[in-house]
C-alpha cells in the first residue's frame, strides 16, 4: 500500500514522535534523535522551530511585494530578500504594504539588498579560483570536482543567487558562496541583520533569530515583555504572533499544573 505525503522513513519518525511525546504535558520539545522540534498536541507537524511555533499559535507571517508589476508574496523573509536581490530592477513594495507588513529594520535590510542587486546586475563573476590543494588526495579530488561543477554551471552566468537542484545548495559565485546559510549571505549583501530585543523578568535580552523570540515568549509567557521603546524593531504581524505565543504559553502552563 502506498502512503501519500509520507515516505516510510517519515512514517517511522512520526510513529516514534507520537510514542515519545503524545502523553507529555504541552510544551515545545526538541528531540535530539530526530533533530526536530515537536509539540505533543500535533506531533505530525514536527520540524523546524518556526514551523512548530506556527502550528502552536496558528499563525504565520505574510510578506507582500511586486515583481514586474505583478503581485506576489512570501511567508519566509529570506525569500523576500532573495527576490529583492535577484529581481532588484523590478522588485517593489507598495507604500501601504511597507507600513502594514514590515518592520523598520526589515525595510532597511530589503533596500540594502536591492541596492546591491542593482550594483551586481550586469556582472559576470567568472569561475571561482581553485585554491592550493590541502588534505589527502581523495579530499583534494572531491574539492576540485565540486568547484569545477559550479564553475562550469554558474561561473559565466549573470551574478544572481541560484539554487542548484542537484546539490540542494544556493550559489553566489561573486562571493564564492555555496551552501544553505542564507541569513549569513544576506547579512553580508545587505550590511544588515535582525536585532530583536526583549526582556525576561526585566532583564534585557537580544537575538537575531525570530523563532527564538517566539520560543521565549512561549516558555516565559508570564515574564516575557518587549519594552514600548523597542517595539519598532518588530513588524505588527510579528508582535501579533508573539502575543499569540504568550497567550498559548499561559494556557499550556495552567494545564501542566
Amino acid at each position: 500500500m502506498k502512503v501519500y505525503g509520507f515516505s516510510p522513513r517519515e512514517m517511522l519518525k512520526l510513529a516514534y514522535l507520537r510514542l515519545r511525546y503524545s502523553h507529555k504535558p504541552p510544551a515545545i520539545y526538541y528531540d535530539v534523535k530526530c533533530r526536530c522540534h515537536v509539540y505533543p498536541k500535533c506531533p505530525e507537524e514536527y520540524g523546524g522551530l518556526l514551523w512548530v511555533c506556527s502550528e502552536v499559535a496558528q499563525f504565520s507571517l505574510y510578506y507582500p511585494y511586486e515583481i514586474e508589476g505583478s503581485h506576489d508574496h512570501s511567508h519566509d523573509f529570506r525569500q523576500v530578500l532573495l527576490n529583492a536581490y535577484n529581481y532588484a530592477d523590478t522588485f517593489h513594495i507598495p507604500e501601504t504594504d511597507r507600513r502594514s507588513f514590515y518592520s523598520e529594520q526589515e525595510l532597511e535590510w530589503i533596500d540594502n539588498v536591492k541596492e546591491q542587486g542593482l550594483t551586481d546586475r550586469d556582472t559576470i563573476p567568472g569561475p571561482i579560483k581553485i585554491p592550493k590543494p590541502i588534505g589527502n588526495r581523495r579530499h583534494i579530488a572531491k574539492m576540485e570536482r565540486t568547484l569545477s561543477y559550479y564553475n562550469e554551471n554558474y561561473g559565466y552566468l549573470p551574478l544572481r543567487i541560484y539554487y542548484d537542484q542537484k546539490t540542494k545548495h544556493y550559489v553566489h559565485m561573486g562571493l564564492a558562496f555555496i551552501g544553505d546559510n542564507m541569513v549569513e549571505l544576506f547579512e553580508y549583501l545587505g550590511r544588515k541583520g535582525y536585532c530583536l530585543p526583549y526582556q525576561i523578568d526585566g532583564d534585557d535580552r537580544k537575538t537575531s533569530d525570530f523563532d527564538y523570540v517566539l520560543l521565549n515568549a512561549y516558555d516565559f509567557a508570564g515574564r516575557f515583555t518587549i519594552p514600548e521603546a523597542e517595539r519598532h524593531y518588530y513588524s505588527q504581524q510579528q508582535l501579533e504572533w508573539i502575543n499569540n505565543m504568550i497567550d498559548k504559553g499561559l494556557k499550556d502552563a495552567r494545564s501542566r499544573k
